[in-house]
């Protein structure tokens, strides 16, 4: 459906999207960025594929990544306890998030920890994969995943009731071009207020655009499956949920299913 000759092609001085590797196919983006990091790649590095043939999501599952999507992923070498590791997705999440208003004029929601939505139903998700040397971080790819120009019916039969790409929910072709130039664009800015000790003005962008706390969910943690609310978002980017039966937890890292809407 989209056939933007060069739409990855970006100019500008910048550090994330200064070196740009362009795939035809790649098992995962996230894969051939971490090899690269490995061998010492440079912050910033960004590869994109058209299509991925083992695009994964999290805690394991498989990512569609048919042609037409934005399908890439960031090096970043932060030097940040890796404790605050989540704050990136954080970070990304709101950087695609205003980059789609930006770009389309709709405003998206974002759902702990990692999912972006459209009238409810996904069309963006967010895998951050860190490399740990002794007691500091050594890289994390930054692997974004966005539905973009892909027709609905070109997503896994399972998947059409709970997810969504912007080319349907919208009805009109998506500019790849100005839209990856706006998230690479965004995620400079907020990364560098990460670093810069400023992320508690990021979480509260993203807590603008949230449909977490406040609700009631089922997470599941490294602690197993628990019911409750949320009360909050904690500044390392920790799921502070109130579970059923009165204790305070919490999740670093997990998945919630909101139960009410």
């Amino acid at each position: 459906m989209d056939s933007e000759d060069g739409w990855w092609r970006l100019g500008g001085n910048r550090l994330i999207g200064k070196r740009i590797i362009h795939l035809e196919e790649a098992t995962s983006t996230n894969d051939v960025a971490k090899e690269l990091a490995r061998r010492g790649a440079e912050e910033g590095l960004v590869v994109i594929a058209e299509t991925q043939s083992r695009g994964r999501g999290r805690l394991g599952s498989a990512w569609a990544s048919p042609r037409g999507g934005i399908w890439l992923s960031v090096l970043l070498r932060p030097k940040v306890a890796p404790i605050n590791a989540a704050c990136i997705t954080i970070a990304a999440a709101v950087s695609v998030a205003e980059a789609v208003e930006e770009v389309l004029g709709v405003k998206p929601q974002v759902k702990w920890p990692n999912d972006l939505l459209i009238d409810g139903r996904k069309f963006c998700g967010i895998l951050a994969e860190s490399s740990i040397r002794g007691e500091r971080l050594d890289f994390v790819v930054l692997g974004i995943g966005v539905n973009a120009n892909v027709k609905l019916e070109e997503l896994p039969e399972e998947l059409r009731d709970s997810a969504t790409t912007l080319y349907s929910a919208l009805g009109r072709p998506i500019p790849r071009r100005r839209l990856l130039d706006a998230i690479l664009r965004r995620l400079e800015l907020h990364y560098s207020a990460l670093l810069q000790g400023r992320f508690p003005e990021v979480l509260e962008r993203w807590k603008a655009l949230d449909i977490t706390i406040g609700r009631r969910v089922v997470a599941e943690g490294p602690g197993g499956r628990m019911a409750g609310k949320v009360l909050d978002v904690d500044g390392d980017g920790s799921l502070i949920v109130q579970v059923d039966g009165g204790s305070v937890v919490r999740l670093r890292a997990g998945e919630v299913h909101i139960l009410e809407m």
